[in-house]
């Protein structure tokens, strides 16, 4: 029996579109706030659950099963490095990377399945560089000057689909792999790290304590093992009394494990422009189907720009002066890209 829609509920709904991702402990403050506003506004309102986590967990289960008409759930995951909870405002239908943002235009979406395809191909990076990223413009079908794919990267860590180090490499932070998880799984292929499967390995590695995607933590080194294991999972084995691998039985800490993660990689990469980490991957037929992004033609080299792009003596595209057309860039008045739903700070 599908629960009854209170003011509560539709005060803590407008939070979640507003945010749409918030760590564990904000999403409890946000539901003790929305509980003091109706409240106030109504003298006799008592909420059924208490202002606790266990009460947040069931208030969200609820409000799971109302949005689900609508295609939209609330998934719960962990931060990769420190373990720190995540509540995450999906969208279920979300085969398709372009309805991650119904207000970005087409050449805007086409961008980040470009950046998003580069960071999951970058393994075991799994993160690019500022430049490597901007130089992606070149892939595209319209021009997009460099100072636009700089808001609209600065735009989509703002808003939770990417995240930007203090070395300046981008990678996909929670709301990313929560919402995009079933779309990344089926469009690069997941990797259980079983030595014994028959197919390609994916390109997505999955945890071998959780079974979640990894994209930051360990592997480890051990002959004919492919186990990964996000940072704060291997941490919790190693802190254990039989810190083993749970796939090759490998003490891990007499075999300490490999970093996945822009710790993979020397700083000074960090600037490099792109090539190293191109792979020759084709697109999954089940996504294609979907109409979603592919990993790369197959037979394409990072920095093989268009034969029409314009480079200028170091290499890198020259900005168009040109107005972008209708399938081009959405922009304010005043030329900065907009993106209306931004996370906080």
């Amino acid at each position: 029996m599908a629960p009854h829609a209170t003011d509560l509920h539709r005060v803590y709904i407008q939070t979640l579109l507003a945010r749409r991702a918030m760590p564990e402990p904000l999403a409890l403050e946000m539901y003790k706030r929305a509980v003091r506003a109706v409240s106030e506004y109504d003298a006799e309102f008592v909420p059924a659950q208490r202002a606790t986590p266990e009460g947040l967990v069931e208030f969200l289960s609820e409000i799971t099963t109302l949005l689900e008409p609508l295609g939209m759930e609330i998934k719960n995951g962990a931060e990769e490095t420190t373990g720190s909870r995540w509540v995450v405002l999906c969208n279920n239908s979300a085969s398709d990377v372009g309805q991650l943002a119904t207000d970005l235009s087409p050449l805007e979406i086409a961008y980040y399945r470009e950046v998003l395809s580069e960071i999951i191909a970058s393994y075991p990076a799994n993160s690019i560089g500022s430049n490597a990223a901007l130089k992606l413009t070149l892939r595209l079908a319209s021009t997009m000057a460099r100072s636009v794919a700089e808001a609209l990267l600065g735009a989509l860590v703002s808003r939770g689909w990417l995240s930007r180090s203090a070395r300046g490499r981008y990678s996909l932070p929670p709301r990313a792999v929560l919402e995009l998880d079933a779309y990344l799984r089926e469009e690069f292929g997941a990797d259980t790290g079983d030595v014994d499967e028959d197919d390609e390995p994916g390109l997505i590695k999955l945890c071998k304590r959780c079974g979640r995607i990894v994209l930051t933590g360990a592997a480890c080194v051990a002959p004919d093992c492919g186990a990964h294991y996000h940072a704060h999972c291997h941490a919790f084995i190693l802190g254990s009394r039989n810190p083993i691998c749970p796939a090759c039985k490998v003490d891990l800490q007499d075999t300490p494990a490999a970093p996945i993660g822009e710790a993979a990689v020397p700083r000074a990469e960090d600037g490099w422009a792109g090539g190293a980490w191109r792979r020759k991957r084709g697109r999954r037929s089940g996504a294609a189907r979907n109409g979603a992004p592919h990993a790369g033609d197959g037979d394409d080299e990072e920095g093989d720009g268009d034969e029409g792009d314009e480079l200028d003596s170091d290499g890198e595209a020259v900005e168009s002066e040109e107005e972008d057309g209708p399938s081009g860039v959405s922009r304010r008045a005043n030329g900065e890209t907009f993106i209306p739903d931004s996370m906080p700070e």
